[in-house]
């Protein structure tokens, strides 16, 4: 859905469906990719039932971090929420000072 949202996208620039597709099959795949860390996720479905999971090869890897911190997913989510409340601050604090700058600009025609 991604890859063809994608191409969508690509060759149709004046609808806005396409973006809409494009963020749709994005969401999908993040969400999907965000379930692989704790869970198993079928990625080859129907093709082969084999789970894939990050934590399963956590285990295998570092043993005594998976079982000294069993929820560190939970880290991973903290963090993309926390550079997202963080990025819309930030846009939210230059479109104020950006708006000021203006008002204040406009409000003096005569000055240079």
């Amino acid at each position: 859905m991604l890859a063809g949202s994608a191409l969508w996208l690509y060759s149709s620039k004046k609808s806005q469906n396409p973006v809409f597709a494009f963020i749709f099959a994005l969401n999908g795949c993040i969400h999907l990719m965000l379930d692989t860390l704790p869970n198993k996720i079928f990625w080859l479905a129907p093709l082969s039932y084999r789970g894939f999971s990050v934590n399963s090869l956590l285990i295998k890897i570092a043993p005594s971090i998976a079982y000294e911190h069993p929820y560190w997913s939970f880290s991973v989510e903290a963090i993309i929420i926390i550079l997202a409340v963080y990025l819309f601050l930030k846009k939210r604090r230059n479109s104020t000072e950006t708006a000021k700058h203006l008002s204040v600009k406009n409000s003096n025609p005569g000055l240079p």
